[in-house]
């Protein structure tokens, strides 16, 4: 999971090796946004004698030999597949597909097209650019809109820089010394670039140096932009803006009442503006649109001449208990008598960071409950079972680890490749971070004790500060509006996230540890991403596409290059829908009433899952929830939450 160094500032980064001797390594530091500046004023999640003290491993399978030394690895990101790679995957910046080369790179404008369960737009290497004399190129910058690569000779000397930025439909070459970039054969000379048209598709080169019939030879400190045009009528537009090269991005960010706003920032080498598309979701803005438009896997991309867009998504309560105080004496009964058989047959058996994490979930839910409903002995039992559990976890020889290569927490037990490719640290974190924010409500030594530990895996994947041992929002990515969940991204597709609810259950649980340690500027972050996890979630995932020939009622994964009807684990439909519902939190309400009931298509509220599945479906009773067998009932989950859940609606 995620990231970060930039250019701006120069500063010293202090690697202790023991023995009294430490490594004083150069990196480079990006200028902090206004809301990474108010989030630099307060108290850091970090706390380094502790992480140090945890154990200390190399397990991470990412190839750090393409990034600059000693750069945090860039994991989590939808650039990932191309920095963490030794054979580097293409990459989705959108609008366009790219993918490096030693020699070069590749890009072009993805076709979107579907079948019945998948909707894709793959790499298109229309337009193959060689730089010349180059044989590597490694990461030596990025922030979480933009990532720039350097080439370098064989005699290790710098040749050009390459510059992507998400949501730009330019790929930005400067160059080190002087050099040629090839690029093939040309068409006509139009609004001052080079016409290459490339299998129907119009693209653009445009430089400030000098052109040849099929290369451009730039000298050192000259520009060149190479563009995609859905549209020969867009060519114009988009050559003006092209030698606005995008150096660096930042991302500010708002709680106002009933919307959440993110303002994206792109700085310009000139300072002038460039073409920024918006992807669906970002549609709520007071922007001037132009013309130009882009077809996309999820959906209509529009655009704006600027150097920042803004946009709003609805904000979502963060919500820690189900209203049970509202419900009636009978059914407090009814939940109290399931109470007690839950506590005495809870599960507390797995120790690897995502099923165990769950179920110390589970009983935190369970202890809610227990506080509302007065049952003081059920309390006090869930209580100690749930310190006692995480009193281990959190201990410096307990459920976590440091891998020092990947620059990561890991767990010491783990699954779905949590450890080696770093994947879905806040799916597994989200669920840890959760129930400690329970418990510090009832009990404030837990809190004093392990709030150092507890903050540690808060920065693992959300950490608000950037150039520190933990990236900034390692899984979170701002322009995308949700996270990604695989580390290193060895895909062709791009990265992937499959389980959007469970990033809500992760940003939820962080809000409410940041209101349990009086940490505003945590809880405002986390506020901030929930809502826009939850916007994305309904549109790209829960929402049944419109494009011609996809059939499915829903996409259960969403990739940078493609949509689809499946799951990593069951081709089965309840998990197709019940994974981007689970765990169903309080804070889930508003997102679960929104599922259209077309969305259930042939799932079977019998089979594993099907009790998210019954708490979602807007007209569910109690009396079949009675009714679903115990293999219905996700590990994460105990009936009395699932009755209190279906009562409460």
């Amino acid at each position: 999971m995620k990231r970060r160094i930039f250019v701006g500032v120069i500063g010293l980064l202090v690697v202790t090796l023991g023995a009294g001797l430490a490594l004083y390594v150069l990196v480079e530091r990006k200028p902090e946004s206004s809301s990474s500046a108010t989030a630099k004023a307060a108290v850091s999640l970090i706390d380094e004698q502790l992480l140090e003290s945890w154990p200390q491993v190399d397990r991470s399978t990412a190839d750090t030999s393409r990034l600059l030394e000693g750069m945090t690895p860039p994991t989590n990101t939808w650039f990932s597949g191309m920095a963490l790679q030794a054979n580097p995957e293409p990459v989705f910046s959108y609008p366009n597909s790219f993918r490096p080369t030693d020699g070069g790179f590749e890009m072009g404008l993805p076709a979107v097209s579907a079948t019945e369960e998948t909707i894709i737009g793959p790499h298109k290497p229309d337009i193959t650019v060689k730089v010349s004399g180059a044989t590597k190129y490694v990461v030596t910058r990025y922030d979480e809109l933009t990532v720039s690569l350097s080439y370098y000779s064989a005699a290790s000397s710098k040749l050009a820089t390459v510059t992507l930025a998400a949501g730009v439909p330019y790929v930005f070459v400067t160059a080190a010394d002087d050099v040629s970039i090839e690029y093939g054969a040309r068409g006509a000379t139009r609004d001052g670039a080079a016409e290459l048209v490339r299998g129907g598709t119009t693209y653009g080169v445009r430089t400030d140096g000098g052109v040849a019939a099929n290369s451009l030879n730039l000298s050192a400190g000259d520009a060149a932009s190479f563009f995609s045009a859905s549209s020969d009528n867009d060519f114009p537009l988009l050559a003006q803006h092209a030698l606005n090269v995008v150096e660096s991005g930042s991302v500010d960010y708002d709680n106002a009442g009933a919307a959440s706003r993110t303002t994206l920032r792109y700085e310009t080498a000139n300072e002038e503006p460039t073409l920024i598309t918006r992807l669906p979701h970002q549609q709520q803005t007071k922007d001037e649109m132009t013309s130009v438009t882009y077809s996309s896997i999820l959906g209509e991309l529009t655009s704006t001449i600027a150097r920042s867009i803004e946009y709003e998504v609805p904000s979502v309560d963060v919500v820690e208990r189900l209203p049970i105080e509202d419900l009636n004496e009978a059914q407090k009964s009814e939940l109290r008598r399931q109470l007690v058989r839950d506590v005495d047959v809870r599960p507390e058996d797995r120790t690897d960071t995502y099923f165990g994490g769950k179920q110390l979930q589970r009983t935190a839910q369970l202890l809610l409950i227990a506080d509302q409903l007065d049952a003081r002995d059920q309390r006090e039992a869930l209580k100690s079972t749930l310190r006692d559990r995480l009193t281990d976890w959190l201990a410096q020889d307990g459920a976590f680890q440091f891998d020092t290569k990947a620059k990561t927490v890991v767990g010491k037990e783990t699954s779905f490749g949590a450890d080696t490719d770093i994947n879905d640290h806040h799916f597994h974190y989200g669920y840890t971070i959760y129930a400690a924010a329970v418990l510090a409500r009832f009990d404030e030594s837990f809190a004093r004790e392990h709030e150092a530990a507890v903050n540690l895996l808060v920065a693992d994947i959300a950490n608000y500060h950037s150039d520190e041992t933990l990236p900034e929002r390692r899984n979170y990515d701002p322009y995308f509006g949700h996270s990604w969940a695989s580390g290193t991204a060895p895909f062709k597709d791009g990265n992937n996230q499959e389980s959007t609810s469970e990033a809500m259950n992760a940003w939820t649980g962080v809000a409410l540890w940041g209101q349990r340690t009086k940490n505003d500027a945590l809880t405002k972050q986390a506020a901030w991403m929930l809502a826009n996890e939850t916007a994305t979630a309904k549109q790209y995932w829960l929402n049944k596409p419109t494009i011609a020939g996809y059939e499915s009622p829903l996409a259960s994964i969403v990739w940078g290059g493609k949509r689809e009807y499946k799951t990593f684990f069951s081709d089965d439909p309840n998990p197709k829908l019940a994974i981007l519902l689970l765990p169903l939190t309080p804070s889930m309400r508003q997102y679960a009433t929104s599922i259209d009931e077309s969305t259930f298509e042939g799932t079977d509220v019998s089979k594993p899952f099907g009790d998210y599945l019954l708490m979602a479906k807007s007209n569910s009773t109690v009396e079949q929830a009675r009714a679903l067998p115990d293999t219905a009932i996700d590990d994460g989950n105990s009936r009395t939450y699932l009755y209190a859940y279906i009562m409460t609606k």
